[in-house]
């Protein structure tokens, strides 16, 4: 059977028919209906070959989806010819036919695809910057959902972008974590939401950049759990911060104002007790810090172990003055070494220090 474009004009071929065709009559059934449409004056049947002859069809012959059925009589050569076609839908049809540049649209309640080895499904675009999928979902459907057994609900690779996403009122990634299921749906282990890993070769694993003052990270309670390394085997940080070649922090942290239970900006805990490793280890450059900080981290007894390596790596070949007493203190390279210190007393107008 041959299958014709709904609602569009065409040729179709007929035959073999012996004799020489001169219809008395052309007419044409559509589906599902009794009536007989004459065609005669637009069906053009013209010889194209021997025995085989081409009959327009108008676009509003093609009509009604379905079966339809052609008749022609010639009672000169007592031919009495008949046919059937199925007209299909636009969209089916290009699907089936069509060349590049047709869009195909399947209106389907579901559409199934299984395989039993490669991939169950292949979509790629060679249009200019064309997408290769796009999904939309509706209400609160996800516009596409991924389940794996064993291995990654989804694998994302790309030449530019592995995966880019744009939200506008709504979170752009939204993560939960059930843990490791069992077969009866209970949770063996947590895991994380989201775990990003580089290759051996390097990379970051998640880099966020935001323009002029946007918020890179915004986060509550454990916001952000980072760890150095991978299971033990490999050396490396939790994280890594760098400030902007415009004068932007690596990172800046600001306690909530106005509130009551103390807020940190920033809390960094050491090692538990027995094992080394610091809260937090900061490397400054060569710019200049207020020395009431450091004298107050150092000389404040509730000052914590990350302020107090703070303020040594910060004083090194630094002198520090202390605003209570007025005694001028002279440390070393390594930051705890005093290798200098001067009294002075009110009525003095210059010092001269030797560090002999």
């Amino acid at each position: 059977m041959q299958y014709l474009k709904a609602d569009t004009a065409t040729t179709v071929i007929i035959g073999p028919i012996a004799g020489t065709l001169s219809a008395d009559e052309v007419s044409l059934w559509k589906h599902n209906n009794t009536t007989e449409i004459d065609i005669s004056g637009t069906a053009n049947i013209t010889q194209v070959s021997n025995q085989m002859y081409s009959v327009d069809l108008v676009a509003g012959n093609l009509d009604t989806e379905g079966r339809l059925n052609l008749y022609i009589r010639d009672d000169s050569e007592s031919i009495h010819y008949a046919q059937e076609f199925m007209v299909i839908n636009v969209n089916a049809y290009d699907l089936l036919y069509g060349t590049d540049g047709y869009n195909a649209t399947l209106k389907l309640k579901q559409l199934n695809i299984q395989n039993s080895a490669g991939t169950a499904f292949v979509s790629k675009s060679t249009g200019n910057n064309g997408n290769g999928a796009e999904f939309t979902g509706y209400g609160t459907g996800a516009g596409i959902y991924a389940f794996g057994n064993s291995g990654a609900a989804m694998s994302l690779e790309g030449g530019g972008y592995g995966i880019q996403i744009i939200a506008t009122e709504q979170p752009a990634i939204y993560a939960i974590s059930k843990g490791f299921l069992d077969y009866d749906g209970s949770i063996l282990a947590s895991a994380p939401a989201i775990l990003l890993t580089t290759s051996d070769s390097g990379g970051e694993g998640i880099k966020i950049v935001s323009k002029d003052d946007g918020v890179r990270i915004l986060a509550k309670g454990n916001g952000i759990y980072s760890k150095g390394g991978y299971e033990g085997s490999y050396t490396g940080h939790g994280a890594f911060f760098e400030g902007g070649e415009g004068g932007g922090d690596g990172i800046r942290g600001q306690s909530i104002l106005g509130s009551a239970s103390g807020k940190d900006g920033i809390r960094a805990i050491g090692a538990s007790l027995g094992e080394t490793g610091h809260g937090m280890s900061l490397s400054g450059g060569a710019g200049d810090i207020d020395a009431s900080e450091i004298d107050a981290a150092k000389n404040d007894a509730s000052t914590s172990k990350v302020q107090a390596t703070l303020a040594r790596k910060i004083v090194a070949n630094t002198a520090i003055q202390n605003k209570s007493t007025g005694v001028i203190q002279y440390y070393d390279d390594d930051g705890e070494t005093v290798i200098l210190t001067h009294t002075p007393v009110d009525t003095e107008s210059e010092i001269t220090r030797n560090a002999g």
